[in-house]
């Protein structure tokens, strides 16, 4: 005979998310692969090349604490580099979903309604900021139809575990 299991109408389940205090920032982190052609497409276009310090890794949804249970966690995303600015500092470009996603699901549009302007920061210099990325791309863009990027939803907590990137 196999064990029953019963629930109380009044039982509490548990959330598989994290307490929103506890989360540092959710994003689409770019694959390996998407985060050097970025880096190769900028590098070869740009006059002077890449700023020293690298980044190209990933695009903020939301920064600070903030409910993650709305985000499809884990699903992966494409898109397309759609603009690119730079100062003396910074480096990024701007990002949209790929055309053929945007249509079949809500959950795309979701990722994207969230910053101001989508965009992954490329790379910078010493006192280059990336939290200024959004207000270099406020200040114009040149247009482009680059590369496609791939990366997987997910976030980062605050404190000791920080450098783990959750997709569950």
């Amino acid at each position: 005979m196999e064990p029953q299991i019963t629930i109380e109408a009044n039982t509490l389940v548990k959330s598989v998310f994290p307490d929103p205090n506890n989360i540092l920032y959710s994003c689409v982190k770019l694959n390996y692969l998407s985060s050097v052609r970025l880096q190769s497409y900028i590098d070869s276009n740009t006059p002077g090349g890449l700023l020293p310090v690298i980044k190209s890794h990933h695009m903020t949804i939301r920064f600070g604490r903030h409910d993650v249970s709305e985000l499809p966690i884990g699903m992966p995303v494409k898109m397309t580099v759609s603009g690119f600015a730079q100062n003396k500092d910074l480096q990024t470009v701007k990002v949209v979903p790929f055309q053929e996603d945007i249509g079949t699901t809500s959950k795309i549009r979701t990722i994207f309604s969230y910053p101001e302007i989508p965009h992954v920061t490329v790379s910078h210099t010493r006192q280059g900021r990336p939290k200024d990325s959004t207000d270099l791309l406020k200040n114009g863009y040149l247009p482009l139809n680059g590369p496609t990027l791939i990366g997987t939803v997910g976030y980062y907590l605050r404190g000791r575990n920080s450098n783990h990137f959750y997709t569950k």
